[in-house]
């Protein structure tokens, strides 16, 4: 996996701990989005805690110009039946202003090269619409009020 890269003019990049404000700022971004803001109970410091100093998850920052426009939060999983780690999507990001570009699924492409040949995961709120028409290429599985999509990496044989 090689970042940080550049494509069609944005660049991605790692973050790291000074970025805990921007990864926050994503996630109220998206919570009043999808009307959830009421429910956003973590701070900076929770964020900058379980990224950076327990290292639970990792992030993937995209911007244009040294402004923030994209984030992939994630961490890894895996699977005992397989054999193989898998990557959990928490979170992908795209600001409004910066959407129908590439950058989601750049992030994606991101996403797979960092699972190899794992898989990764991801879920969708039902009433999310926006980011169900981003997924329509990709094959997904209802799973109560959410949508749980998986994309393969190389099989394991």
């Amino acid at each position: 996996m090689s970042l940080p890269r550049r494509t069609n003019g944005i660049d991605y990049r790692f973050a790291d701990e000074s970025d805990s404000l921007k990864i926050w700022l994503f996630i109220n971004d998206l919570a009043d989005d999808i009307g959830k803001s009421d429910v956003v109970v973590s701070s900076v410091d929770d964020i900058r805690e379980i990224l950076f100093i327990k290292n639970v998850g990792r992030a993937v920052i995209a911007e244009e110009d040294g402004k923030s426009v994209g984030l992939l939060l994630y961490y890894y999983t895996f699977s005992t039946f397989r054999g193989v780690i898998g990557l959990f999507i928490e979170d992908l990001i795209v600001s409004k202003s910066h959407r129908k570009r590439g950058i989601g699924k750049e992030l994606l492409d991101i996403s797979l090269e960092l699972a190899g040949s794992g898989y990764v995961e991801w879920k969708c709120l039902r009433y999310n619409i926006s980011a169900q028409k981003f997924y329509d290429t990709i094959s997904g599985k209802y799973l109560d009020e959410w949508m749980t999509y998986r994309k393969e990496g190389i099989s394991k044989e």
